[in-house]
Order: C-alpha cells, then structure tokens, then sequence
C-alpha cells in the first residue's frame, strides 16, 4: 500500500470509528417512538416511564406504563439555598416516582424544556440510564401510537442519589476569572440575549457569550436533528465541541435541552449553569454585556 493510500485509509478508519462513536451516543441518550412502543411490546423488566406533562393531561392519557412525575417539586426543590446539593431531598423526590438505580429512564412530555430539564436533572443525580423520547408526545401521536388512562401502581423506593459536580455550573464558575477558561452558550431568544427582552434583573449576556437558541437543535417535527447537522449548527455559532462548555437559559429548562444537544454533537465537557439569568442578572458582582 502506497503512503497515501495508507493515509486515505486511516483518514476512513477515523471517520468511521468517529460515526460508531456519534451513533452509540445517541443511542444512550435517545429513544425513537417506535422502539419505546417495541420495548413495551416486550414488556421489559428495566424500562421506566416517567411522564412530565401536566397531571390533568396525564390522566387524560398516557404511554402504557408511564408514571407521572411532579416536576414542579423538582424546580422547587433546585432552587432552594443548598437545594442542587441535598441528597435526602433527592431521593425522597425520586422515590416518590418509583425510581431506583438499576432502571432505563425514558422521559416523555409534550414540552421538550420540560422533559430535557428531569432528564439532565437525573443525569446530574447520577442516573446515567436516563434518557428522552425523541419527539415527545408530538411525534408519539403523530404516528398514530397509543396512549392509556390506567395507571400504573406506585412503589416507593430510596435510591442512592450520586451527584456528578461536572455536570452542574454555579454563579461562582460564571464570575470573570472563572468563565474565561469556557464557552459560554447561551440558549435564550434573540431578544433576551441582546438585552431587548428582559427576564430578570438586568437584560444582555454573559460578556463573550455565543447565541444559539435552543430550538436551532430541533428538526420541524420536533426531534433532535442528527449528529452532523448539530455538530455543523453548533460550529456555524462560533462554539468548538473539543472544548469545556456552559450552557445557560433563564432557569434551567431550555439550557437542558442545550446540554443535551451539544452532548449529542460530540461535546465532552458540558455544564449546565442550572439557575441561568435568573441568578446572573441581579447579582451586580458580575458583568452583563449588550
């Protein structure tokens, strides 16, 4: 074999090893509606259902299985002085849903902010198992599949909670001398980062921030776009998937879909700064650009 052709083939052996890579990732963190339906078909063991739309909407009707979860106790409980820091309270709240440490978690709703925030909140408690249902309940009944009034019963348990302080950004990380190190990766609208629409207690950004709205991830349908056309979203926004990244919103919501769509794309180091511009904005300690 001649030296370029070896090198042409090294160059396919890396792109190739570097697809498997993209694919296994997605698989860990996705599940289309069609293998969700397949796996309840089977009935198995290790599958729970959590749903996170509202309960009346619940109670209306909801994938075989599934078991609604309060996410409103889950905000509470995240914004409370110590609150992401608080293991008893964790497990308490997760036990209130059936969760334990030996499941795959399939998180469902018809608000993809809602459902990506319990699924990055559990990743951040430790359940590496956690993953989202591409598409939400807008794909689900699109394709004409199922849903049920019967519940589920409920069966409290106490699991181990295992928090992963690489996943979660503080006020402390976003202070000048700290966010220097990381991209900044603003998830709000056009007008909340350029300070036209204010949600908190002063409008703008993170000075050297990129801007790159949350729903820039999503196809028309409302799943995830694939692995390159993120990963090339992601490097039209000036933001390089090799290095250490921040993602914020307002509260945590949308910037969780962010985190979830960059780790789709091949990100390694991505945190969550989970209290966002609620937070950032009324502290005069940090600076705010427009």
């Amino acid at each position: 074999m001649t030296h370029k052709l070896a090198l042409t083939f090294l160059a396919c052996m890396w792109l190739l090893i570097g697809q498997m890579k993209a694919d296994d990732n997605r698989t860990q963190m996705l599940i289309s509606a069609e293998d969700l339906s397949n796996l309840i078909t089977r009935g198995s063991a290790g599958l729970l259902i959590l749903d996170v739309q509202a309960k009346e909407k619940y109670d209306a009707g909801h994938i075989k299985g599934a078991r609604w979860l309060d996410l409103a106790k889950w905000r509470e409980q995240a914004t409370k002085s110590n609150g992401m820091h608080d293991a008893p309270a964790w497990s308490e709240l997760l036990g209130q849903s059936g969760i334990h440490n030996e499941q795959t978690i399939v998180l469902v709703g018809d608000n993809l902010t809602d459902s990506a925030r319990a699924w990055w909140l559990l990743r951040y408690l430790g359940f590496e198992g956690a993953k989202l249902l591409d598409g939400g309940y807008t794909y689900w009944n699109a394709q004409g599949l199922p849903t049920t009034p019967n519940m589920r019963p409920m069966i409290g348990t106490q699991p181990k909670i295992n928090f992963d302080g690489a996943r979660l950004a503080e006020l402390s990380d976003m202070k000048p001398d700290s966010v220097i190190s990381c991209q900044v990766v603003d998830n709000r609208s056009d007008g909340e980062y350029a300070g036209t629409v204010s949600r908190g207690g002063r409008g703008g950004h993170v000075p050297g921030a990129k801007h790159l709205e949350w729903t820039k991830f999503l196809k028309e349908d409302g799943r995830f776009l694939d692995a390159d056309s993120l990963a090339e979203v992601v490097r039209s926004a000036g933001i390089e998937l090799d290095k250490p990244m921040v993602a914020h919103c307002q509260t945590g919501g949308r910037s969780s879909v962010g985190v979830f769509a960059l780790e789709l794309a091949g990100g390694k180091d991505v945190k969550n700064y989970y209290n966002g511009w609620s937070e950032y904005s009324v502290d005069d300690s940090v600076p705010v650009e427009k």
